[in-house]
């Protein structure tokens, strides 16, 4: 009896280009049972890209979709790029999907799906069949590109926000709030020196929105009769970035120390200038809170709630300082009731 013949063995033919730079690519060619790591490690072959590093495909092209995620070994994606064979995913010819190397520095890559042919016995894939155009040269870290001083800040700023992100619910303690004021003796030090760009690089520098982490001192400082440095710091950074949540920490300072009516001209301007912010319009109600208005806050807080709209995020902290004040003025049936509202509302 006559051995059937096996089909020949079939490969894809892909093209690889850097995110944004159509040309420069790549074609490679890889057999059906090769896998998504295979394709990986003939792209860096095909870009000359030494080393080891994190990376991972996203089939659908939209970077960070843990739906279409396959991550390389150490990537820490459920699906593995390992294991995923070219065959069984789900791929469209003329429809390009997204590898991102190298997760520190964040390379892109284009990949598409060419077309499909039969492998040549003689051949031994996955093959690198031609290209155009050199990666450009990576830039150095930012860090690495920073003088001492602004270096040595950013560490430490690095540092400090670490320890904020994972206490910021309870309020600083004198030896926190000691370096905090250190380090923003330092900001300012270095925004005088410099410019506005400086600010950016402190940004950029520590990945994080330096603004947050400001805007969180105010209330701390006020808590220790530290107004002064507080109202200091409101005047400093304001001009930087978010300047209105600035001048809301200020309403809220001025309440705190008794000055009524400079108080409510301060959540007029703000209210005025933001009416429709639901951040402005629940720091304005928390301002009336300090000052005992309570009807005035009461108000304000429930139309902050009303303009969160779908923000869960925001309507907690909304809800959260309405739900207090309630207590605090023995009003718990009302608080059980809006507590049971937004459960309602989902």
């Amino acid at each position: 009896m006559a051995r059937k013949k096996k089909d020949p063995e079939k490969t894809l033919v892909f093209k690889i280009s850097p995110e944004g730079k159509p040309r420069i690519w790549r074609t490679v060619e890889l057999t059906k049972k090769h896998t998504l790591h295979h394709l990986h490690s003939v792209l860096q072959k095909s870009f000359e890209m030494k080393g080891k590093h994190l990376y991972a495909f996203y089939l659908s092209g939209k970077e960070w979709d843990t739906e279409t995620e396959y991550g390389g070994p150490s990537a820490g994606s459920s699906r593995k790029a390992n294991k995923a064979e070219l065959a069984k995913l789900p791929l469209e010819r003329g429809r390009s999907f997204l590898c991102v190397c190298n997760f520190q520095r964040e390379q892109r890559f284009t990949v598409e799906w060419k077309e499909e042919r039969e492998a040549d016995s003689k051949l031994s894939y996955p093959l690198v069949l031609e290209g155009e155009g050199e990666l450009p040269p990576l830039k150095p870290p930012l860090l690495d590109t920073l003088n001492a001083p602004i270096k040595s800040l950013v560490q430490k700023l690095k540092t400090a926000l670490v320890t904020w992100l994972s206490t910021r619910s309870k309020p600083r303690g004198p030896k926190d709030i000691q370096t905090a004021l250190d380090l923003v003796a330092g900001i300012r030090k270095q925004l005088d020196a410099g410019d506005r760009e400086t600010w950016c690089l402190l940004e950029e520098g520590t990945d994080f929105l330096l603004v947050d982490w400001l805007l969180s001192l105010p209330a701390d400082l006020a808590r220790r009769n530290m107004t002064d440095e507080a109202f200091e710091l409101c005047e400093t950074f304001a001009p930087y970035s978010d300047e209105i949540y600035f001048l809301c920490e200020r309403a809220l300072l001025l309440a705190h120390i008794g000055k009524r009516e400079k108080t409510v001209q301060q959540i007029r301007a703000n209210l005025t200038a933001f009416p429709e912010d639901p951040r402005v319009v629940a720091k304005s109600a928390e301002a009336f809170w300090k000052l005992e208005e309570v009807g005035h806050a009461e108000r304000l807080f429930r139309k902050a709630l009303d303009l969160a709209a779908e923000d869960i995020n925001q309507r907690e902290k909304i809800l959260e300082k309405l739900l207090a004040m309630l207590e605090e003025h023995e009003r718990s049936e009302e608080a059980i009731e809006l507590v049971q509202s937004e459960m309602d509302r989902g």
